[in-house]
């Protein structure tokens, strides 16, 4: 599979990344860098976009017209999503919301201080964001871990298309969305789930996700728009360790 069928952000201000980590993972991104001119009392916070399952960063195509130019911003395929290869120590969303901050941070010109970021997080995007921010709220005493936060300040966060865990799993107690959402607990078993959706077929399996969860719409173009965007994220799922690297955000 050619890596343009993918899908690619089409934006001459963005700049493409490769950037290796320290938990493995070689992460894509794009980066509008922010103005270098800009004195710290006037620079505007770094929007750093995380997508969900199973998408890519193709999925704020849209978004990004709607951004004022001004901001600067960092999307990145999850690491084991897209163009961003699996980490290769564990995949709970500590580690994956870590590094993708330490690609960031590689990236960026040097700062004598702290840059500002938002995050905002769709789906299991958004809940590496919420855990992130909990880490940057209440960080975990320099004894206890070996994962320091890079030097950000988190001015603000934002969560779409998603509710606290607890509630989630609570919620399968009624039988409709459990059938609904019957992709939680399976991608939870990541050893059963990667050898099923293997056999089953990556491409076919995300196809069929994505069908499920589509609705209909009377706008001129989005029937094609919502085609094109299905086919970049299958044909995204079907590279090399995705669809089982994905499942373990599932089982963290």
């Amino acid at each position: 599979m050619s890596a343009p069928q993918i899908g690619l952000l089409s934006d001459a201000a963005l700049q493409t990344n490769r950037t290796k980590t320290t938990c493995g993972s070689e992460i894509f991104s794009y980066l509008r860098p922010p103005h270098a001119d800009t004195p710290p009392s006037e620079e505007r916070p770094l929007l750093v976009l995380l997508h969900g399952y199973p998408q890519t960063s193709y999925i704020w195509r849209h978004l990004l017209r709607l951004l004022p130019p001004s901001y600067p911003l960092f999307i990145p395929d999850l690491p084991g999503y897209g163009r961003s290869t699996p980490s290769l120590t564990t995949h709970d969303k500590l580690t994956i919301g870590l590094a993708i901050l330490e690609a960031l941070h590689t990236i960026l010109p040097n700062n004598p201080y702290p840059s500002p970021i938002i995050l905002i997080g769709h789906d299991r995007g958004a809940r590496i964001a919420h855990r992130l921010a909990l880490t940057f709220s209440h960080p975990p005493p320099s004894s206890i871990t070996t994962k320091p936060l890079p030097p950000f300040t988190l001015a603000a966060l934002a969560v779409l298309d998603t509710v606290p865990e607890p509630e989630q799993w609570s919620a399968f107690a009624s039988p409709p969305a459990a059938a609904s959402s019957f992709h939680w607990p399976f991608l939870a078993n990541a050893e059963l789930a990667t050898a099923m959706i293997e056999a089953f077929g990556a491409r076919r399996w995300c196809g069929m996700l994505l069908e499920r969860w589509s609705g209909d719409s009377n706008i001129e173009g989005d029937d094609a728009d919502a085609d094109a965007a299905a086919e970049a994220y299958c044909a995204a799922f079907e590279a090399p360790g995705v669809f089982s690297a994905s499942t373990q955000l599932y089982n963290h």
